[in-house]
C-alpha cells in the first residue's frame, strides 16, 4: 500500500488500524516510493485505515488567542513564544499578586532618551505611551549613572496626555532614559484579568481584577499555566479577519491542501508568528 503526501521514513510515525485494532510498528515496513508492508493477516473484506503524520515534529507551533466578546465582538491575538509566559506560582482568587516567569512578554515597553527641563522643581517630560494601559514607568539618569527612585516621579494626564513628573534626582541638562511600561490586561486558563502595576524587577502583577470583560472568575489556577498578554500591539487587523490566512494554492507547497499557518508568508501568518513590533 502506498501513501504520496510526502517521503515517510519511520514506521512509528505511521497509525494502522485492521478493522479499528492497531498494528504495531514493528509489524509495518516502509518500502521504495512510499510502498508499506504490513505484515499481519488481512482479508479482502478488511477495514485498513493508514493514517501517516509529518516525517517529523510540526516546526514551529502556531498559537494565538480569538475571543468573542459580550457583544459578539471578534478578535484575534497572537501568542507566540515571544507574546506569552506562565506562572511560577499558583494563583488563587484571593491573591493580590500574579508571579510569572517574565512579565515583559506580556507587556509593551517603550523607550525614550529625553534631556531635562527643571522648572519649578519640577521636570516634566512627555510620554510616548496610551495613558489608559501605563504600567510601570522606570526613570534612569544617563547624567548620574544612577535609577531615580519611584517615589520621586509621578504620572499625571494634561490635557488628555501623559506627562512624567519628576520632583527629585534630576537637574536642568541632564540626560534621562525612560522606559516605559505598557499593559493592563491578560488571559489566564480562560479569565481575562486586569491590572494596574507591573513590577519587571521581580516579574508581579498587582492592582487585580478578576473577571474582566464578562469572563469566569477562576478559584484556583495551578503553576505553570501559560499567561497571555492582551495587548493592542498584539491583535490583529480585523480587516484579516474576513480573509485567509493561509498562502494561495497556487504559492502553497501543498497545492491540495494548502500549508501549515506557521510556515506560510501572509501578513496575518507573518503577524502572528512575530514578536511585539
Amino acid at each position: 500500500m502506498g501513501v504520496t503526501q510526502w517521503e515517510q521514513d519511520n514506521v512509528d510515525r505511521l497509525w494502522v488500524t485492521i478493522n479499528g485494532y492497531r498494528v504495531p510498528s514493528s509489524s509495518l515496513r516502509l518500502n521504495a516510493d512510499n510502498n508499506l508492508s504490513i505484515l499481519a493477516p488481512i482479508t479482502s473484506s478488511d477495514d485498513v485505515i493508514i493514517t501517516s503524520m509529518m516525517p517529523s515534529a510540526t516546526p514551529n507551533e502556531e498559537v494565538y488567542l480569538q475571543n468573542v466578546n459580550k457583544n459578539s465582538t471578534p478578535s484575534v491575538y497572537r501568542a507566540n513564544t515571544n507574546t506569552r509566559t506562565w506562572l511560577v506560582e499558583p494563583l488563587y482568587n484571593t491573591d493580590s499578586t500574579i508571579y510569572v516567569s517574565d512579565v515583559t512578554k506580556v507587556t509593551d515597553a517603550t523607550i525614550q532618551t529625553v534631556t531635562a527641563t527643571v522648572v519649578d522643581g519640577v521636570a516634566s517630560i512627555s510620554l510616548a505611551a496610551e495613558k489608559r494601559i501605563i504600567s510601570q514607568v522606570i526613570v534612569y539618569n544617563n547624567t548620574t549613572s544612577s535609577y531615580i527612585s519611584s517615589s520621586n516621579y509621578s504620572v499625571q494626564v494634561i490635557d488628555l496626555s501623559p506627562i512624567l513628573e519628576i520632583t527629585s534626582g534630576v537637574s536642568t541638562g541632564d540626560s534621562l532614559t525612560i522606559t516605559t511600561v505598557e499593559g493592563n490586561l491578560i488571559y489566564i486558563n480562560g479569565e481575562q484579568i486586569r491590572f494596574t502595576t507591573v513590577d519587571i524587577d521581580t516579574n508581579t502583577i498587582t492592582g487585580l481584577q478578576r473577571g474582566a470583560n464578562g469572563t469566569g472568575e477562576q478559584t484556583y489556577i495551578p503553576v505553570y499555566a501559560e499567561v497571555y498578554g492582551i495587548l493592542t500591539t498584539n491583535m490583529l487587523n480585523p480587516v484579516d479577519y474576513y480573509v485567509t490566512w493561509n498562502n494561495s494554492y497556487a504559492t502553497s507547497l501543498n497545492t491540495t491542501e494548502g500549508d501549515p499557518l506557521q510556515i506560510c508568508t501572509t501578513d496575518a501568518a507573518i503577524f502572528l508568528n512575530t514578536d511585539i513590533t
